[in-house]
């Protein structure tokens, strides 16, 4: 029974994801965004709307992808999750950071 454990550690090790290393270009993060041209701008991402439906569009390295796709969509997101929960529970809930 004892033998197994040093296997289980071993299996663990090797399993479980670490985190990707912080790039070495932050600067994506000391942006805010704007409005222009009818579309809120992080760096060169976009946000907006076409015929009803969000448009986005990321654009530079993973991180600035992600990074921006969640300034961006954070605000629809909220909006999201609070319709979701009134409908799952029938209750009205503040999200988180509003």
């Amino acid at each position: 029974m004892l033998a197994g454990v040093p296997a289980v550690a071993v299996i663990l090790k090797h399993s479980i994801a670490k985190p990707p290393p912080m790039p070495a270009d932050l600067s994506i993060m000391s942006l805010q965004p704007e409005a222009r041209g009818g579309k809120i701008w992080l760096g060169k991402s976009w946000v907006g709307q076409r015929e009803g439906l969000t448009v986005v569009y990321l654009k530079g390295s993973p991180f600035e992808m992600g990074y921006a796709d969640g300034v961006l969509m954070q605000t629809k997101m909220r909006m999201m999750q609070c319709s979701l929960s009134r409908k799952r529970f029938g209750v009205q809930v503040r999200a988180l950071g509003s």
